[in-house]
C-alpha cells in the first residue's frame, strides 16, 4: 500500500502512573514534574477527581482533601504518554536477540567493533563451551582480533583451566609483529611478568606507611622519653625496608642487649636470617656505647644494636645496662635503615 509522506511505523505506547500511599495529609511528591493540572489524572478510591479540586507545581501535588493509608490514590501522567520505536526499559529479553551480537562502525576507516557470543568471543578461535567473554578489536571479518592486533591473537585474554573456574588475566604486547606475554594476574593472587606463571614468583603485595620505633632491652626495657620518633616502611612482596630516626633522654636504664622495637612486620623465622642494616648516625649514647650496625632478630619485630667488634655478627651486642644510654636532654640520637624478609 502506498503512502503520502512518511510511512507509518509500529510504536510502543506507555503511560506512566504512580500509586500514592496516604499519610493523613493532602500534599504529596510526584515521580515526574508536570506543568499543569491537565497533565495528570488523579483517582481517589477509584473516583476521578475534577481538575479544579487539586493543584500541581512541578513534582508537588496538593489534593482537595486529606487521604490516609487505607485510601486508594493513584495518578496517571497524561503528559508522559509517548509514542516511540524504542521498547520500554526491561522489556527486551534474551530470546529477542540474535546471537552472536556484533556491532561494526567503518565510517572512519579504522574499523572498530564489539562482538559478544554465548560460547566464546569468536567461534573461529575456540570451540563451543570453552569459555565466555567480550572481545574488542579491529574488524578483520570475524572479530577474531583483540585490541588492535590484526592476526587473530589476543593481546588481552582470560585463561580457563579444565575445571572452568580458575582464570588468569593475561596482558601481551605486539613488538614488531611478535606477540609476547608481559604481565599476568593469577587467579590465586599476585602478578607475574614475561610469561612466568609460577605462584611462588608472583608479586602479591605492595604497601608503604609509618611505624613507631622505641628503645628496648633483651631483659628489661629502658625508659626513654623520645622527642623525635620518625619512621617509615615500604613492603614489596615479602621484602620490607624500614628507616628510623629517634632521639630522647633516658630516665631509667634497662638490661641485656639494646634493641630497637616496633617493626611493622614480623621478621621471618629462618635461623640464618640475620640481615644487617646501616647506622647513618648515632651520638650521645652513654659509655661510648653508640651502635655501629643493626641486625634483624628472626621471628620478632625487633633489631639488635651492635658494636661490630666481633667476627660473629650475632655477638658484639650493644649493652642496655646501666650507663649505656645518655641521660641528658636530646641524647641517644639514632638514624638507621634495614631491609629484611617477612613470612
Amino acid at each position: 500500500m502506498a503512502y503520502i509522506g512518511v510511512q507509518p511505523t509500529d510504536t510502543y505506547l506507555s503511560i506512566a502512573s504512580q500509586q500514592i500511599t496516604g499519610n493523613g495529609g493532602a500534599t504529596y511528591t510526584l515521580d515526574y514534574s508536570v506543568s499543569d493540572e491537565e497533565s495528570v489524572a488523579v483517582f481517589v478510591n477509584n473516583v476521578r477527581q475534577n481538575v479544579s479540586t487539586y493543584t500541581v507545581s512541578g513534582t508537588s501535588l496538593t489534593l482537595g482533601g486529606t487521604i490516609s493509608a487505607s485510601d486508594s490514590c493513584w495518578v496517571l501522567f497524561l503528559g508522559r504518554t509517548v509514542g516511540t520505536k524504542t521498547p520500554a526499559n526491561n522489556s527486551v529479553t534474551g530470546d529477542m536477540l540474535s546471537k552472536p551480537f556484533t556491532y561494526d562502525d567503518a565510517s572512519d576507516g579504522s574499523v572498530t567493533g564489539i562482538s559478544v557470543n554465548n560460547d566464546y568471543p569468536t567461534t573461529s578461535t575456540a570451540s563451543a563451551g570453552t569459555g565466555s567473554g567480550i572481545r574488542f578489536g579491529v574488524n578483520d571479518g570475524s572479530f577474531t582480533s583483540a585490541f588492535g592486533d590484526a592476526r587473530g591473537s589476543e593481546i588481552l585474554s582470560v585463561t580457563q583451566q579444565s575445571n572452568g573456574r580458575t582464570r588468569d588475566i593475561v596482558f601481551k604486547t605486539d613488538n614488531g609483529g611478535t606477540l609476547g606475554e608481559k604481565m599476568r594476574i593469577l587467579a590465586s593472587g599476585g602478578i607475574t611478568f614475561n610469561g612466568d606463571t609460577a605462584s611462588a614468583n608472583a608479586l602479591d603485595d605492595y604497601e608503604e606507611g609509618t611505624w613507631t620505633p622505641t628503645f628496648g632491652g633483651t631483659t628489661t626495657d629502658p625508659t626513654v622519653s623520645l622527642d623525635i620518633q620518625v619512621a617509615s616502611y615500604r613492603k614489596i612482596g615479602n621484602q620490607v625496608t624500614v628507616s628510623m630516626y629517634i632521639r630522647g633522654q633516658c630516665t631509667s636504664q634497662g638490661s641485656g642487649s639494646l634493641l630497637i622495637e616496633g617493626l611493622p612486620f614480623t621478621i621471618n623465622s629462618s635461623s640464618n636470617n640475620y640481615q644487617s642494616g646501616i647506622v647513618a648516625y648515632a651520638q650521645n649514647f652513654g659509655s661510648d656505647n653508640a651502635p655501629r650496625s643493626i641486625t634483624a632478630q628472626p621471628s620478632s619485630t625487633v633489631v639488635r644494636c651492635r658494636k661490630n667488634n666481633s667476627s660473629d655478627p650475632r655477638t658484639g651486642m650493644v649493652s642496655a645496662d646501666a650507663g649505656s644510654l645518655g641521660t641528658g636532654a636530646a641524647n641517644n640520637t639514632f638514624m638507621a635503615q634495614i631491609t629484611y624478609f617477612t613470612d
